[in-house]
């Protein structure tokens, strides 16, 4: 199979040995049936499967319709629960990423900027987008590639994602803070959690930034890391997967549920409906934290599931065929406006930036499900809950902030 040892895209790093042998393994074991593409989102029908084993072990080059496809895979694992024989063909697509050139222009301009290192030219970039957001940020601000953090309970961690429009980032500190909770705050470019330079194929690249994350969530030793990220979470996983549990990943719906009894309840008139988050739902089966708690605050419809219908949000395609992916996500809001609900919940900041800009045509609301949670808080006269803190063993006896690895 092609491999790239220049320390590029393709290297083999830990990532591309795992993923390399999984290939190998699941290509030999393909029987041609052709249903993971027609499972597929963004195949079209000119696309073989034979021409794509061949291509992805080097027998043959990729054609240009095979580069296209590759491209435009934006990983949401739809493949493969269609495949008969349990083959993971998303991660045969993304060995084909990493060791295709040159890269589409709309990867190297949605990464330009995740993720520190790079020089003088790239932090002095970040500098300067740090400092255009900060009005915007306002409180969230102060959080944005620190240097130093506290030794806390809870690390919330943002990362890129605390530069979101959608606020989302500010509504769960707010939540944090009505609960009382010990908490440090991480974010910014330079602590990018690596997923989605991974989700492009650059293998190495992701690799770096992931041991870049770990070494700065030790030095706040928190028992729980919580982001509103579904592809920070996975990134999460994997970290603790490889590097032993020294901390415990959350999604901010199970860090929601967790503390449900402790937040008010607002109930929705217009029933809802749920947007599974493709790394959350679909690739790690945890997308029924969010639903408990939709049921609390209102009449949940499910969307069809059945028959490939679930449809991702496009987000990590990198813009390289844009009308692509706006279709998809008009084909998903009407496939919620269909259930009869009024609103769609998202539970990952990407899916909310994704949708909301198409909601108003589609006739339906798309909001995150924090912010259900938050709406309720805000308007909530009693008296705030007492706080309730837990303390990881690393952090007993500490005292004041603990020095990081230099943003």
């Amino acid at each position: 199979m092609p491999t790239h040892t220049n320390g590029g895209p393709g290297a083999l790093n830990s990532i591309g040995v795992g993923l390399k042998r999984k290939v190998e393994a699941d290509l030999a074991a393909c029987i041609g049936c052709h249903e993971c593409l027609q499972a597929c989102p963004v195949a079209g029908p000119e696309l073989r499967i034979a021409d794509l084993n061949a291509a992805t072990v080097g027998i043959i080059p990729p054609s240009d319709v095979i580069r296209r496809f590759v491209w435009e895979c934006f990983q949401c694992g739809r493949c493969v629960p269609a495949c008969p024989v349990g083959l993971e063909r998303d991660a045969m697509v993304l060995w084909q990423k990493s060791n295709l050139y040159p890269r589409p222009k709309a990867y190297a301009d949605q990464l330009r900027l995740m993720g520190g290192g790079g020089g003088v030219a790239r932090r002095a970039e970040q500098s300067l987008l740090n400092l255009q957001a900060r009005p915007r940020l306002k409180g969230l601000a102060q959080h944005v590639d620190k240097r130093t953090l506290r030794a806390a309970d809870t690390l919330f961690f943002f990362g890129c994602n605390i530069f979101s429009e959608t606020g989302t980032a500010a509504k769960v500190l707010a939540l944090a803070d009505y609960l009382g909770c010990n908490y440090e705050v991480l974010g910014g470019m330079r602590s990018c959690c690596g997923w989605p330079h991974l989700l492009s194929g650059d293998l190495a690249r992701s690799e770096e930034l992931m041991d870049h994350l770990f070494g700065r969530i030790q030095a706040a030793a928190p028992r729980e890391v919580v982001t509103i990220g579904a592809e920070c979470y996975t990134a999460l996983k994997r970290l603790v997967a490889v590097k032993g549990e020294a901390f415990m990943p959350v999604t901010t719906a199970s860090w929601i549920r967790r503390n449900l009894h402790r937040f008010p309840i607002k109930q929705v008139a217009d029933p809802l409906t749920f947007h599974d988050a493709c790394h959350i739902s679909r690739k790690l089966d945890e997308g029924e934290e969010a639903r408990r708690i939709l049921r609390q605050f209102g009449y949940l419809i499910e969307m069809p599931q059945s028959g490939g219908n679930g449809v991702c949000c496009g987000y990590h395609q990198f813009e390289v065929n844009p009308a692509q992916v706006v279709h998809l996500r008009k084909k998903r809001l009407a496939m919620a406006r269909q259930t009869g609900a009024g609103t769609m919940v998202v539970e990952c900041v990407r899916c909310l930036e994704a949708f909301a800009p198409l909601a108003d045509e589609a006739g339906v609301r798309v909001v995150d499900l924090v912010d259900l949670v938050h709406d309720a808080v805000k308007d909530d006269s009693r008296m705030k809950p007492q706080p309730v803190h837990f303390t990881s063993p690393i952090t007993q006896g500490r005292k004041g902030p603990i020095p990081a690895e230099g943003a």
